[in-house]
Formats: structure tokens, C-alpha cells, sequence
């Protein structure tokens, strides 16, 4: 009994030294950003959300800030009864004309559509521009997709309408798991699309032929991608000492020294219409694992060549 007492008491002056060298390397490992916790990659590509892409702001956190107060991060408010009221009264006739063309209403709807005061915060024709990836797996779902006023997420237009091809449930994880050491190629095999840089992907919504808004109702809604890019991330009153790490670029010049296929061609952009309150997409930049192009050629993510970073 005494022999098995002097061994624990032997046992316990190796083990806790050990232990506490572990604590040690591991904090230290975590203070140079080595202690990031890995996360697994899903099967699927799908809409996370904005909350998830920036690890509720964990990792892009002065982006997070400038997005909350851009358009962007509005956009649901503006289907609330009375919100733009002059606009939606000036483009009464338009909308009207798209609710019955793309959207699936009848024409008795229609008539009686009072557009200013009307509540389209579950008008499906309305949702894909307003919302995040809805109709498409993990989006916007209206009436059970949790809405916080004060941490907006799939209710307004987040990071992945601009930065994937059909959601960020990938691409955000080999962000997380390699600290933003990837290659182009890498991210788009998972989901991530670079024409955004070209202003191709801002085709989604501004000036589509579905929305109402056309600059042949107003000069500006002529979209300028030079100028509303400059809008749109804004960081750098959002940069402070507890987030300026974010600002780390690990691949510098990344669009001239790793540009990724989809800047240099532009992908599809979507064609939908509204039936029976569903959508019905006619084009998708992403179907069946397929990379589709406006060049009409076609690239399977499984081979897209992927060098190491």
C-alpha cells in the first residue's frame, strides 16, 4: 500500500510539470495566431450567413463594422411598409409590371398592390435582392430565419451575395484552417468567386431585368461599380487595437499574382422567375458542382488545378 502511495506522489510530480509546459506552449501558440481551432470542412456549399463568415467578428471584424452601416447592411429595412416611399411611388408602375412578369402575382394582386405602404418583407420576387442567398440552401427563409435588428445577418445583403457562387460554408472554413493562406484557386474550389472585384457580380441585382429599379425610371440607379465599390467597405474608422490583426494580408497582390479563373472570365449571373412562391432558377453561376461562365464554357470545381499555397 505504502509503495503504490510514493509511486502516485511520483506519478503526479512528473505529470503536472508536463502539464503546465503544455498550457504554456499552447497560450503562446494562440498569442502568434497558431491557436486558431480548426474547423471541419462541410460536404456541401452553402449559405452560412454573415455571422458565420466573419466568426461574428472574430476574424473580419473592422469589415463587419463598415458593412452593418452601408446600404448593404439595410437592405431588408427597405421593404417595410413607408420605407423610400417617393421611390417606390415613382417606380409604382414598374414594380407592378415585374411582380406580374417575374413574380409570380396575378394581375387582381396587382391592381390592388398599394406599393408605398405595402409590406414586401415576405414578397418572395423581392427577397432575392434584399436578402441573403434566399431560395438557395442554408439562405433567407421568411418568417423562420431569426431576425436581430441590432446584428443583422441573412436579412440583409451579406458577404457572400458579393464574394461566393452560392454560399461561404467552405471557403470560410480553409480561411479559418490555413489563417488566410490560400491560394485563389483553393478558395474557389470551395465556393468563393473573385468577379466581384470586376463589378460582374453586382449584376445579381443592380440593373438585373428583373428589378424595377432600371435606369430608364432614373438615372441613378445607372450603376457605377467604381463608384459604389468605394461604399461599400469603408474599414477604416472600424480599426482599432483589439482587430487591426485582421488587416494581415497573406497573400499580397493577390489579383495580379494569383488571380483565380473567375476574375479573369465572369461567371453566370442568375435568371429566376417566382412560381407559386418558390423560385425557379433558369441560370445559376454554380449547378451540380459545375462553374458556368458568360463565355458559355463550363469548369467542374473538381478540376480546377490546385497548387500549394
Amino acid at each position: 500500500m505504502e509503495s503504490l502511495k510514493i509511486t502516485a506522489k511520483i506519478f503526479l510530480l512528473i505529470l503536472i510539470p508536463l502539464l503546465f509546459l503544455s498550457l504554456t506552449v499552447l497560450t503562446a501558440d494562440a498569442e502568434k495566431g497558431g491557436g486558431r481551432r480548426r474547423i471541419r470542412m462541410p460536404k456541401t456549399i452553402y449559405f452560412v450567413g454573415t455571422e458565420k463568415c466573419t466568426g461574428g467578428g472574430e476574424c473580419h471584424d473592422p469589415w463587419l463594422g463598415a458593412w452593418r452601416n452601408s446600404a448593404h447592411g439595410k437592405t431588408y429595412n427597405l421593404l417595410k411598409p413607408g420605407e423610400r416611399a417617393k421611390a417606390k411611388q415613382r417606380a409604382e408602375a414598374s414594380i407592378k409590371e415585374k411582380l406580374l412578369k417575374y413574380g409570380g402575382r396575378d394581375k387582381v394582386y396587382v391592381d390592388s398592390l398599394d406599393v408605398v405602404n405595402a409590406d414586401f418583407t415576405n414578397e418572395p420576387f423581392c427577397l432575392m435582392c434584399h436578402t441573403t442567398g434566399f431560395g438557395q440552401a442554408g439562405g433567407f427563409k421568411p418568417g423562420e430565419t431569426e431576425i436581430d435588428p441590432d446584428e443583422p445577418n441573412f436579412e440583409q445583403v451579406g458577404c457572400e451575395m458579393c464574394h461566393s457562387v452560392m454560399g461561404g460554408s467552405q471557403y470560410r472554413v480553409l480561411m479559418n484552417n490555413t489563417e488566410g493562406d490560400f491560394t485563389s484557386a483553393q478558395a474557389e474550389k470551395h465556393g468563393k468567386r473573385y468577379d466581384n472585384n470586376t463589378g460582374n457580380v453586382c449584376k445579381r441585382c443592380h440593373e438585373h431585368p428583373n428589378t424595377p429599379f432600371q435606369p430608364s425610371l432614373d438615372p441613378k440607379y445607372k450603376f457605377n461599380f467604381e463608384e459604389r465599390r468605394k461604399k461599400v467597405h469603408n474599414i477604416e474608422k472600424y480599426v482599432n487595437k483589439y482587430n487591426i490583426g485582421h488587416l494581415l494580408d497573406k497573400r499580397k497582390d493577390r489579383l495580379t499574382k494569383d488571380p483565380g479563373v473567375t476574375y479573369q472570365k465572369s461567371l453566370e449571373i442568375e435568371d429566376w422567375v417566382i412560381m407559386d412562391g418558390k423560385v425557379r432558377f433558369k441560370a445559376l453561376p454554380l449547378y451540380k458542382g459545375i462553374l458556368r461562365f458568360n463565355d458559355g464554357s463550363r469548369l467542374p470545381l473538381e478540376d480546377i488545378e490546385v497548387e500549394k499555397p
